[in-house]
């Protein structure tokens, strides 16, 4: 029996010892990037920006090896902006990455050149938030569906008040007057893959710029719901139709009830951006399961939005539509560009619509490359595999202490019938 214990204490060890190198290993992936956070001001000699807070904020994201940089520009001019740039080689080992800015030519009919980057970026695509659908859902339908009783309004006469900065953190925030109330517009930056802390916590990479939407007391009537649209800006020479996915995931530790996450794939050669969101919004700032709800999408087809339930098996090809961009991004790109509209709404039944909380947030990611998507964390590994390491062992063990006492039943028996001969002769 000793030896039959010996068996299981070693085998409990050993699951012991796998399990605490398990959570001790943490695969490393991130690009660690070398951040640099500025703000450019529209000088108040320029008629269009006298007493007006128009400005940008520009982060340069260089990679360690300095072998390349990703810069993100951030605004509220004309409408919540992100433009994700890629330069793959700096010209110069010690060459600074950086932003100039002609705001005489930003104002001008044709804007193209009024950004520059150096260096000189071998691929560009752009986020924006144009408009804020409020409808009507007297039924308490919950869907953005009826052309009838919905308002647009255009976020180009947003008033912004100044960004504020946080250069400890790589992040800025632009709060505007919106409709009786505010909207919020944060972004932050980061010099290495993580993820969020605030839910729906998903994984970032230093790739990408982290957004975060607020709807704050706006004036709407009590059954209205808002919707949100936002368009995809990729330039026209260089990408392929961009496409929507869902990635799905079988562990929800980070982020409880939410396994999906949806993504708008922009892909150029060998070069590709993203923006991604978990398709949940949220009533108050203090977030949570209690706080958040389900979010819809809205795709463009057939000269219409209609909602899609978007495939993790295949890649939808969006539709493109024309729409009014802010300067700051035509100033960076090409005339020839493209936008593809998506909308998204949220609610679920006898929530008191939009009135209830007066506060609708919405957060996701813009960038270049691929999102990191929610894997099977390490706390979920060791669950499995104690769940089914430990019974395994106890079934091993006992088929190993019923072999041995077999083994000890025949060694006697044979034992017995060797004496029994013996005293026979």
């Amino acid at each position: 029996m000793a030896v039959e214990m010996c068996f299981l204490g070693k085998g409990f060890r050993c699951l012991v010892l796998f399990l605490f190198i398990l959570q001790l290993f943490t695969p490393i992936f991130s690009i660690k990037r070398k951040l640099n956070l500025q703000e450019y001001l529209c000088p108040p000699k320029i008629q269009e920006c006298k007493d007006k807070n128009i400005s940008l904020v520009y982060v340069s994201a260089e990679s360690a090896d300095h072998d390349n940089v990703v810069h993100f520009v951030w605004s509220g001019f004309q409408g919540p902006s992100i433009i994700n740039a890629y330069s793959e080689k700096l010209p110069e080992k010690h060459a600074k990455p950086g932003l100039n800015v002609k705001w005489e030519n930003l104002f001008k009919n044709d804007t193209e050149g009024a950004l520059e980057f150096t260096p000189k970026v071998d691929y560009i695509t752009a986020f924006s938030l144009s408009s804020v659908l409020q409808f009507a859902d007297p039924k308490d339908e919950i869907y953005f569906t009826k052309t009838g009783g919905v308002i647009e309004h255009n976020l180009r006469s947003v008033q912004w008040r100044k960004v504020i900065l946080d250069k400890d953190n790589d992040n800025a925030t632009f709060v505007g007057e919106f409709l009786g109330g505010t909207i919020s517009f944060s972004c932050a930056a980061a010099d290495h893959d993580d993820r969020d802390e605030e839910p729906p916590r998903p994984r970032y990479s230093s790739n990408s710029t982290r957004f975060t939407v607020n709807l704050s007391h706006l004036k709407t009537n009590s059954t209205d719901r808002l919707a949100l649209e936002f368009v995809s800006v990729v330039k026209s020479e260089e990408s392929m139709p961009s496409c929507s996915r869902e990635f799905q995931s079988i562990d929800d530790e980070h982020s409880p009830g939410i396994f999906r996450t949806v993504v708008i794939n922009n892909t150029y050669a060998t070069y590709s951006s993203f923006i991604s969101w978990k398709p949940v919004m949220y009533t108050k700032l203090d977030r949570g399961l209690k706080t958040q709800l389900p979010a819809f999408n809205y795709l463009y087809k057939n000269g219409k939005f209609e909602q899609t339930k978007i495939s993790s098996k295949h890649c939808f090809h969006l539709t493109e539509r024309k729409t009014l961009l802010p300067k700051i991004i035509l100033g960076a790109m090409s005339k020839d560009i493209i936008t593809y509209p998506i909308r998204l709404s949220s609610g679920q039944k006898k929530d008191g619509w939009y009135k209830a909380t007066q506060l609708l947030s919405w957060s996701g990611q813009a960038g270049c490359g691929q999102p990191l998507f929610d894997s099977i964390s390490k706390t979920l590994y060791i669950t499995i595999i104690a769940g089914l390491g430990i019974p395994a062992l106890i079934i091993l063990g006992g088929f190993y202490c019923l072999a041995a006492d077999l083994r000890k039943s025949l060694r006697a028996t044979c034992k017995c019938k060797l004496v029994k001969v013996q005293r026979d002769v």
